[in-house]
């Protein structure tokens, strides 16, 4: 089969491409972004932008290691009730956000691919209930397939602490994005507009908080502190977190 260059990415294959695929091995993958507010300092797609970027850089090097591995167009909107006291957030319920996503991977199922992964790339996503409400229908059809949800969690806490040596009191766009966006895309970083955020106080806020109590310009952290350098770091140690998801998953018996 011909694959367009070794493109990573599903939607540039024709139909005629991925008929040709082997579908109980190949991995594909479906990010799962938003389009909020990200503070004074970072636009709108902040969260697309570095889940798109984390899993395809992921999928190139999977891909230089056999491992057969596609990346779907992620989904640019999701639950974002939490930041619409700012300008430009869009936000879709958690009902409609979890049927999109089952039923993205139910055409994919029906198509044949086995091996599914929904990667959350927002703190706001909850993918585990639609991917085991899709598994659970194609059990009742009697198709097997694997539905893996993964989201950022307790493990880029960790690799920001060995990374910034300090616990950034980063929950919305502080020095973690801003410094890979430094990186990578700087002349989307509104430089001037980098700064301390109001003190974060984890106690203080009721479990169902929104940005705009953590802080009125829409952030925590102290983006002053972010840097390319510490984005570089960032950025390896990231993609290498899920290039070891992508290795977990292939080494799975469809």
């Amino acid at each position: 089969m011909r694959e367009r260059g070794s493109t990573v990415w599903f939607d540039k294959l024709t139909w005629t491409e991925v008929a040709e695929l082997d579908r109980e091995r190949t991995i594909l993958v479906l990010p799962t972004g938003c389009t909020e507010q990200q503070g004074p300092h970072l636009p709108l797609d902040t969260d697309t932008y570095l889940v798109t970027l984390f899993l395809s850089e992921a999928t190139r090097r999977a891909r230089a290691e056999g491992i057969p591995t596609f990346l779907l167009p992620a989904l640019p909107y999701g639950p974002a009730e939490e930041h619409m006291a700012f300008a430009g957030t869009v936000s879709i319920s958690f009902e409609t956000h979890h049927r999109i996503v089952k039923e993205v991977l139910l055409s994919l199922a029906r198509h044949g691919f086995r091996k599914l992964l929904v990667a959350m790339g927002c703190g706001g996503h909850h993918c585990l209930p639609a991917a085991m409400e899709a598994r659970a229908e194609l059990r009742r059809q009697g198709i097997k397939a694997n539905v893996w949800a993964i989201g950022p969690g307790s493990e880029y806490s960790r690799i920001a602490q060995r990374v910034f040596d300090w616990e950034p009191v980063d929950v919305h766009a502080g020095e973690f994005p801003t410094s890979i966006s430094l990186l990578t895309r700087p002349d989307e970083v509104r430089q001037g507009s980098l700064g301390p955020a109001r003190p974060f106080d984890a106690a203080a806020l009721p479990s169902a908080w929104f940005m705009d109590e953590v802080d009125p310009q829409g952030f925590a952290g102290d983006t002053r502190r972010a840097s390319a350098e510490l984005g570089r770091d960032l950025l390896e140690q990231v993609v290498e977190l899920w290039l070891d998801h992508l290795r977990r998953i292939h080494a799975v018996e469809s």
